[in-house]
């Protein structure tokens, strides 16, 4: 890897019209990035490369398992905001006062398209929300089937769940490079911005539910990681979850973050580190016209995905005026940050996590066979090692540098990139 194939990678796709205008913003900044910074190099690159091959082939070999009639219709209705909002268990949060935007986004779904997926001897129901879009229906609906066929243990488990997409044109933003004032941030996910949710599983009542159209693959694949326990969390034995319990303290005493910060759930920094992991895997099986094509498409995706998630570290601590590294961690003289949704957990550990993604994650789902190898007892025992390791990163050189350099870049650039999006890559289905 070099910089000028990975910018020749980026241009290409750029060019051949893959992408949707959030991630032409976000490739653009990332080449702006590459071509003003030296090589950001990933530990293990090679052998995360190389450890992934037999999943990429297996998911490759079950996407391509799918026909076209194991998705049927079932039934087009009416309906109004108001059930929308209820269906959909009030996703997107937002305060319907201050989100005049997002309500009008919603309000202009009058179609609810249900279907059915049929996975070997299981049935998922779909819905959509939406104006018909027969080739992003298809499209989700292969997605589905991919990871539920690829890594559903105990298939019986899924049966009936309810997948609810909400498919409005709302992409996460800034109001700005930096907050205005100390309530910039909170007023942000009052708007739907950024800092809210945007979808929900409950395992155990069989809903997930998915609420935006911009950056809709990985949120969708951030969703299904949870729903099949490939984040150490849930576990088939006893069909429970594991989250780790105050865990919080070590990062709030020793960094800039408020005592009232929200910061709570450990696990979302795993699944969210993994999101990126398999949303690169699903971009190379989508445009690889043969599997000989794989692993070099998902060594660019990844590559670009990383580099994404520590721009997305940095456009995060930069809005509270944090302009370099020291300023915010290992810093008690600040203590401002604070968040509504986990985008800490999301954005912030994972910088930490996909850095070293191969030691810290890569190994251990290999170990365990992705997700059937888990139990309540391991689930536990990882996160506890895990978030101790995380801590120790805090003293890293390398992320010191990375980060201040592309601090730099971005504070330089005339660009007012505003997207923050959780992921660079929202491939467009033609």
């Amino acid at each position: 890897m070099n910089k000028k194939s990975i910018i020749k990678f980026i241009n290409k796709l750029i060019e051949t019209d893959y992408l949707d205008n959030v991630s032409v913003a976000n490739y653009q900044l990332i080449k702006n990035i590459l071509e003003k910074g030296n090589l950001i190099k990933i530990k293990n690159f090679n052998k995360i490369v190389r450890s992934s091959e037999d999943i990429i082939n297996l998911m490759y070999d079950n996407y391509q398992s799918f026909h076209d009639n194991f998705f049927t219709f079932v039934s087009k209705n009416n309906i109004s905001y108001q059930n929308i909002r209820n269906e959909l268990f009030n996703s997107p949060t937002f305060d319907e006062n201050q989100g005049i935007e997002l309500k009008e986004e919603i309000t202009k779904i009058k179609n609810k398209y249900s279907y059915k997926l049929v996975i070997d001897n299981i049935t998922i129901n779909i819905h959509y929300y939406s104006n018909l879009d027969e080739s992003l229906f298809l499209n989700l609906a292969k997605i589905l089937y991919l990871f539920i066929k690829t890594f559903g243990v105990n298939l019986q488990v899924y049966n009936n769940f309810n997948i609810r997409f909400l498919l409005i044109d709302f992409p996460r933003i800034l109001d700005n490079k930096y907050q205005v004032n100390k309530k910039s941030f909170e007023n942000l996910g009052k708007k739907g911005y950024y800092n809210n949710s945007s979808g929900l599983t409950n395992f155990h009542a069989k809903e997930l539910v998915v609420t935006r159209k911009s950056g809709i693959i990985g949120l969708l694949i951030h969703e299904l990681i949870h729903m099949l326990g490939l984040d150490f969390c849930l576990n088939f034995e006893d069909m429970n979850h594991t989250n780790l319990e105050n865990w919080t303290s070590i990062w709030v005493k020793n960094n800039n973050i408020n005592d009232s910060n929200n910061i709570r759930s450990f696990i979302e920094s795993i699944c969210n580190t993994n999101s990126s992991y398999f949303l690169s895997i699903y971009n190379a099986i989508y445009l690889a016209s043969n599997k000989d094509k794989l692993s070099r498409l998902f060594k660019y995706f990844f590559y670009i995905e990383t580099i994404h998630c520590y721009v997305n570290n940095v456009k995060l601590l930069n809005y509270f005026n944090f302009d370099d590294f020291d300023s915010f961690f290992k810093n008690t003289n600040n203590k401002i940050f604070y968040q509504n949704a986990l985008v800490f957990e999301y954005v912030t550990m994972r910088f930490f996590l996909i850095y070293q993604f191969y030691k810290l994650i890569l190994k251990y789902l290999i170990k365990n066979k992705f997700n059937q190898l888990s139990d309540k007892y391991k689930n536990y025992e990882y996160q506890e090692r895990l978030n101790n390791k995380l801590v120790k990163l805090t003293n890293s050189n390398t992320l010191k540098t990375i980060f201040n350099n592309i601090s730099k870049i971005l504070k330089n650039t005339n660009e007012n990139n505003i997207y923050i999006e959780y992921f660079s890559t929202n491939l467009k289905f033609n």
